[in-house]
């Protein structure tokens, strides 16, 4: 697993996906900006790779997961009405499975399971819409080498206009 590889997990989790789903979040449509932290402990790297990298390889990668570890990561998208119709907030990633646990028009709870093999992450995640242009994302996980994930967020409503924003 690479850096670039864990991190795009943790961070689509971040504000995930959610599957469909018949209660959708009472937000704002347009663009959105979302800030990230992820803080992470324990092997996030199989150790079957681990074990093939050279010692030199092996602590450039931990420096650069330390290095990210904790530090905000921001975001702008943009929030369709499609993408509350199908309760796919924000961010989405086709590597990953999930099953809404509860959701209302103010918070939604997701089990979340990304990668396969020795690549699988399972996350638990809630979002909470604290009105309709805030929301808060806080997640816990573990990736199938025993690592931990956390991923605290927040995002805030910017305007109406998707206008130079990601319409992933």
């Amino acid at each position: 697993m690479t850096v670039r590889h864990a991190l795009a997990i943790t961070g689509a989790v971040a504000f995930a996906s959610l599957g469909v789903g018949a209660t959708t979040l009472n937000v704002r449509l347009g663009a959105w900006e979302s800030t990230t932290a992820i803080t992470a402990s324990g092997s996030l790297i199989p150790p079957e790779k681990l074990a093939r990298m050279t010692p030199q390889r092996r602590a450039q990668m931990e420096a650069a997961l330390q290095a990210f570890s904790g530090k905000p990561i921001t975001t702008s998208y943009c929030l369709t009405q499609k993408n509350l119709d199908d309760n796919r907030l924000f961010h989405d990633t086709a590597m990953c499975t999930r099953k809404v646990l509860s959701a209302t028009s103010s918070r939604i709870e997701v089990d979340q399971r990304c990668g396969e093999g020795q690549r699988l992450s399972h996350m638990h995640v809630v979002i909470q819409a604290d009105s309709p242009t805030t929301v808060t994302m806080r997640s816990e996980g573990q990736t199938a080498s025993g690592g931990t994930i956390h991923v605290e967020g927040h995002g805030r409503w910017l305007s109406d206009s998707c206008a130079g924003v990601d319409k992933d």
